[in-house]
């Protein structure tokens, strides 16, 4: 995810292009008369493309990645860019109707509708190739510091076995750091997975933050790496990288576990001990 001034940047420098695009090429239909000059008109577009990017990309944008976390891919960045350039055409085509001397011939559908498939034409193409080059880079970063991350790994901790009640008091169980992989959340419920000869799962009424937080106080080396998972990072065996964040993999289990793109740093500074 792009830090705050990254997304501020980014914000900014498309709002200047689109001025400068509108204002040496000058796409406006001959036929339409405008209120106002093109210096003006191409103005009016770069500050609403601002404002719009500002509220997109500190906002909606915040609450998309959040909520899909490590399930966000470059398709669903791409769908979500195209449906934030189709508002600010919108928001164009209206900006464009309000400074029209008037021409009874258009109503404002017209208007919004040209401004949008002109504003779509426009953008696909280079945002296809930022979000692509963007995830590319995320990527090869992620895999490069996940491999350096496996080489600093800290030592594993000593065995450590814990009784833990739930969260009704009514019954207790054990979590011994040797066989326990992970913690899933379940609602108000938590799965765990701990290796016995097999993978064994079993489930216990308690909340993923409680069981995280009593699993910390006992001494486990363990991290929420997700707001799904806990994970026992004693038995991380190789750390892979991706445009989503990182992938761990535990001894004995198939399932890579994420760690989601807002906990890479808290990861990587438990990691190297």
């Amino acid at each position: 995810m792009y830090s705050g001034k990254a997304r501020l940047f980014i914000a900014i420098a498309i709002g200047l292009f689109v001025f400068i695009f509108l204002l040496v090429f000058r796409p406006f239909p001959m036929s339409w008369d405008f209120a106002y000059s093109d210096l003006m008109m191409s103005l009016g577009y770069g500050a609403i493309t601002v404002l719009l990017n500002i509220v997109y990309m500190f906002g909606w944008y915040n609450i998309l990645t959040t909520k899909y976390g490590h399930k966000w891919t470059v398709g669903k960045e791409l769908l979500s860019t195209l449906v934030h350039i189709t508002f600010i055409g919108m928001a164009n085509g209206i900006f464009s109707f309000m400074a029209m001397k008037g021409d009874p011939d258009l109503s404002i559908y017209n208007v919004m509708g040209f401004y949008i498939l002109f504003t779509l034409a426009v953008g696909f193409i280079p945002v296809s190739f930022l979000l692509v080059f963007s995830e590319l880079e995320l990527s090869n970063r992620h895999s490069k510091q996940s491999r350096d991350l496996l080489q600093k790994k800290a030592v594993k901790n000593p065995s450590v076995t814990v009784e833990i009640t739930c969260d009704r008091g009514e019954d207790t169980f054990l979590v011994d750091s040797q066989y326990f992989r992970y913690a899933r959340a379940a609602g108000n419920y938590v799965e765990i997975f701990s290796m016995s000869g097999s993978l064994q799962k079993k489930l216990y009424r308690i909340t993923l933050s409680n069981l995280e937080g009593i699993l910390i106080e006992s001494g486990l080396n363990v991290m929420r790496t997700h707001r799904g998972f806990v994970v026992n990072l004693d038995h991380v065996i190789d750390v892979e990288g991706n445009a989503q964040g990182y992938s761990l993999v535990l001894t004995d289990i198939d399932e890579k576990l994420p760690v989601a793109r807002n906990r890479i740093a808290d990861f990587t500074l438990v990691m190297n001990g």
